[in-house]
């Protein structure tokens, strides 16, 4: 017996925002992650499960609200002076739409769930998402004053407008998504030593030691 619509739904929501919330990261790349009251994380992504031969990392499901930065090593290529702090400023503002993309997510895995597998019933689904997209909408409506600002042309906002209206569990994801397609120009190593509090720091180091090393035995003896 094949499960019902409702059921079917809810999974579909569910893996396109598993999907959306999950990222590769070559050997190269590092994630820094924004978290409460200044206080950052660092990762680099899983040591034993890989995807074409990319690290996975999934991100805290249940904190989409959370800015994260992609970063990649690029030694040979030292960031410009003042982008150091440009970037983690940004992550300040990147956050300002959090408000109503959890209200999107409550209204789209707590309340369109309770109408679909109560009594509910229909009406309150009906409600449940009239309140998911105006949510979605004043998201989309805070970002696009500020989108140069977010570093995101006219057609790329275009394009993520489009995917959340049309792919809510994007839209719950937005935050994230914003801050990931940022492009970082300050080295992964530079900003954890810069961020990180030391025994955090400490962790980083020594992974990145290990992938370095991992790097070199890899490459042909000659």
């Amino acid at each position: 017996m094949s499960p019902s619509y409702e059921v079917q739904l809810m999974a579909i929501a569910i893996g396109l925002y598993l999907f959306d919330a999950t990222v590769l990261l070559y050997a190269d790349e590092g994630i820094l992650i924004a978290g409460t009251r200044g206080k950052w994380q660092a990762t680099s992504g899983s040591e034993d499960f890989l995807i074409m031969g990319r690290s996975v990392y999934v991100t805290n499901l249940l904190t989409p609200h959370v800015p994260t930065f992609r970063l990649t090593w690029r030694f040979d290529a030292p960031a410009e002076e003042g982008s150091s702090t440009a970037w983690t400023d940004l992550a300040h503002s990147v956050r300002s739409p959090a408000p109503f993309t959890i209200a999107a997510g409550v209204a789209l895995y707590l309340l369109v769930p309770l109408g679909l597998f109560t009594r509910l019933g229909s009406p309150f689904v009906v409600i449940s998402a009239a309140l998911l997209y105006t949510n979605i909408i004043l998201a989309l409506c805070w970002l696009y004053p500020h989108r140069s600002a977010m570093n995101l042309s006219g057609r790329r906002f275009a394009a993520l407008a489009f995917e959340c209206i049309a792919c809510p569990p994007f839209a719950v994801n937005l935050v994230r998504r914003v801050s990931l397609a940022q492009a970082i120009p300050e080295p992964f190593p530079a900003a954890a030593r810069r961020l990180l509090d030391a025994g955090e720091w400490d962790r980083v180091r020594l992974r990145c030691a290990e992938l370095i090393g991992e790097a070199i035995e890899a490459e042909p003896d000659a």
